[in-house]
Formats: C-alpha cells, structure tokens, sequence
C-alpha cells in the first residue's frame, strides 16, 4: 500500500510540475518562407541568361540588365509578403522610369506549388500577367527560377536574383 501512495504522490508531482512549465507552441517553417521572410522580402534581378538547346547560352549580367532593360526597370525590386492573401509588388527601385512615378507600379499576388515547384508571380520584363517559374534553387539571399518557351523545353529563360531585405 505504501508503495501505491508513493507512486501516486510522485505522478500528482509530476503532473503539477508540468502544469507550471509555460506551453511550448512550435511555429512550423513553411518553404514559402524563404520568399517571404517573416513578413515581406524583395529580390532584385542579377542574371538573365538565354538557354536554346543547340546553341551557347547568353548570359545578361547586372551591368548587361542596365543596359538591356534601362536603369529603371533594372533595378525594380519584386517583393513577396507574407500575409494570407500572398501579396506581391514591384517597386521601382532607386531609378524611377518617370518622375513623380508611384514608388509602388504593381500589386498583384504570388502562389507557390510544393508538386512541382513552380512560383508564379508577374515579372513584367517578361509578361503583365502571372506566369509559373520553376524554382532551380533558393535561399535566404538568392533564388534562381527558369521559364520553358516551348513545350519541349528546349529554350528557356534563367533568371537570378539576390534578396535585397528580409523583414
């Protein structure tokens, strides 16, 4: 009997132990984060590179962007949030195309697919309308994404940018 006493006053012990120890409530890291960040995060395009099966690539560095596209565009910031509607903008960055441009020019949303890793969102270098990129690779400060141009994925458009914030 006295060890039935003795098990139950060390389970009653237990169990006001663990009543006072403060609820761990694990936040589970979801992939979309490292678009994101916590709440916002904006990349900035670095490399384009043209891929055509057959032929070299051609690669467009920062400096060859400049040129391509024009400082405006070149520097544009495309920024993924967080929040539940999956807000997505692009911004003009440092160089406006116009003066007295809105700072923010795009506000659309952004979606990612686990299954086959596709981000689409609106890159108007490319198109006004929100095409599916697959994701080659990604991290806390770069992502490299690619577009087929025809449905034997013989050409392709690769692009990389680097994460410019991460709030």
């Amino acid at each position: 009997m006295k060890t039935c006493y003795t098990i139950l006053q060390s389970l009653a012990l237990l169990l006001l132990a663990s009543a006072c120890n403060e609820e761990l409530k694990p936040k589970p890291y979801t992939y979309t984060q490292v678009f994101t960040g916590e709440s916002s995060r904006s990349w900035k395009l670095t490399r384009l590179t043209i891929k055509e099966d057959g032929k070299g690539d051609v690669n467009f560095n920062e400096a060859d962007l400049r040129q391509a596209l024009g400082a405006c565009a070149a520097d544009d910031l495309y920024t993924f949030h967080a929040d539940p509607q999956k807000t997505f903008e692009v911004l003009e960055g440092a160089t406006t195309c116009k003066p007295g441009d809105p700072q923010v020019y795009l506000t659309d949303t952004w979606s990612f697919s686990n299954a086959n890793a596709t981000l689409s969102f609106v890159f108007p270098v490319l198109a006004d309308v929100r095409l599916p990129y697959f994701v080659r690779n990604v991290d806390d400060s770069q992502m490299e994404i690619e577009i087929f141009l025809d449905e034997n994925n013989t050409s392709s458009y690769r692009m990389v940018f680097k994460a410019t914030n991460s709030n």
